[in-house]
């Protein structure tokens, strides 16, 4: 794959399950996507696995410690450099299909501009489609102002 195609697939892959907010971070159970997007940030950015920070989600079921031996010796990312895992809590519907390693969310410190450089190329590779969706919502606008009922409360009898 060349240059280019390399850097646009991560960047399409962060814009599908990277952080859309503050941190220039990817969030996923799939072994294949996450150890990609540490070797992209690598090969774009020159941040190296051991500057990463990783932190878990699981099921209480799950054994946290050799979770993050698995998900460092994938990724290079040290077991020091783990937070604090969320871990569900057991309930009455039980997850039976969890997901074997849990979800890891990879986070580059200080990767602002990072994160700001790659929306830019998305920008760039959605750019012959822009004016099209722009006119598309415009004329669909009446969709964005439905009557939401409040959060967590009951309808109103």
């Amino acid at each position: 794959m060349n240059s280019k195609a390399y850097k646009l697939f991560g960047a399409a892959l962060y814009w599908a399950e990277g952080s859309k907010t503050s941190h220039f971070s990817i969030t996923n159970s799939d072994p294949y996507l996450i150890l990609f997007m540490v070797k992209w940030f690598k090969k774009v950015f020159q941040v190296e696995p051991d500057q990463l920070r990783a932190s878990l989600n699981i099921y209480s079921q799950q054994n946290e410690r050799e979770l993050k031996k698995f998900w460092s010796d994938l990724t290079e990312i040290p077991v020091k450099n783990f937070g604090r895992s969320y871990v569900k809590p057991p309930n009455k519907g039980y997850k039976k299909n969890n997901l074997y390693f849990g979800t890891i969310r990879v986070l580059v410190p200080k990767g602002t501009d990072m994160r700001h450089r790659t929306f830019g190329w998305i920008q760039g590779a959605l750019q012959p489609i822009q004016q099209h969706i722009e006119l598309t919502q415009k004329r669909w606008i009446s969709l964005t102002n439905t009557n939401r009922p409040p959060v967590n409360l009951p309808p109103v009898a």
